[in-house]
């Protein structure tokens, strides 16, 4: 067996987010000068950890609220009732916010992990530039590095030729292969995040040696000249 992977050019790349879109219960906010990305429950979160109710005052015949729980349930709407640990968990989470935007963060994640079920945490992802920034909240089960690198538009994307056997090809020069590659029936593309190993993780998902997989890179453009008759 020996396999092909030739990088498609960067400014054509998709990503699985370029395609799919963010996944549904991913939180990216924060930086005005990308898109937001939130939920209905992150949403409920933040407008009650910044409403500023002051606890205490629930039940003296003035606030709206009867008691915490009355407050946690009409703000923080959930399929089921919250327990009485939770009650006191989301309490002490409200009465810590506000003190620093990281513990903010961090406050606003645990209390996302409340309301859903989902163990949420809180990373500031960033791209190559300074200003390529945001917050992102995410529950367990994804892999960070991939969808920052995603949303970015970092990492490449790869065409990919599987040859058996009985199909070899003696062509070495980066040109020539890309061609062949292109003109390939049995191709598919496969995004690979900022940082990993192509050549590697090719070969175990194929179950090759790294040795039979052949890397061809982007390399950029070249400036021809070309004349006309005036």
């Amino acid at each position: 067996m020996k396999i092909i992977a030739v990088q498609i050019n960067p400014e054509y790349m998709e990503t699985p987010m370029s395609i799919f879109g963010v996944p549904e219960d991913i939180i990216i906010t924060g930086n005005r000068y990308f898109d937001d990305h939130v939920t209905t429950d992150y949403e409920n979160v933040v407008r009650a950890l910044e409403s500023g109710e002051d606890m205490d005052s629930f039940g003296d015949g003035y606030s709206w609220y009867r008691n915490a729980t009355d407050f946690f349930t009409t703000e923080l709407p959930r399929d089921r009732k919250y327990t009485t640990q939770e009650i006191g968990k989301l309490k002490k989470l409200f009465a810590a916010y506000g003190e620093s935007d990281r513990d903010d963060a961090e406050i606003t994640a645990k209390v996302l992990s409340l309301v859903t079920g989902l163990n949420y945490k809180w990373h500031c992802i960033s791209g190559y530039s300074q200003s390529d920034w945001n917050n992102l909240l995410c529950p367990d089960g994804y892999d960070v590095r991939a969808l920052e690198s995603e949303y970015f538009g970092m990492g490449a994307e790869y065409s990919i030729a599987v040859l058996d056997d009985e199909t070899k090809t003696d062509i070495t020069d980066a040109e020539e292969l890309q061609e062949y590659v292109w003109s390939y029936l049995n191709t598919s593309c496969q995004y690979f995040p900022d940082g990993c190993n192509v050549a590697e993780q090719i070969a175990q998902e194929y179950g090759a040696d790294v040795k039979d997989v052949v890397i061809v890179k982007f390399d950029g453009y070249e400036k021809i000249e070309r004349y006309k008759i005036a």
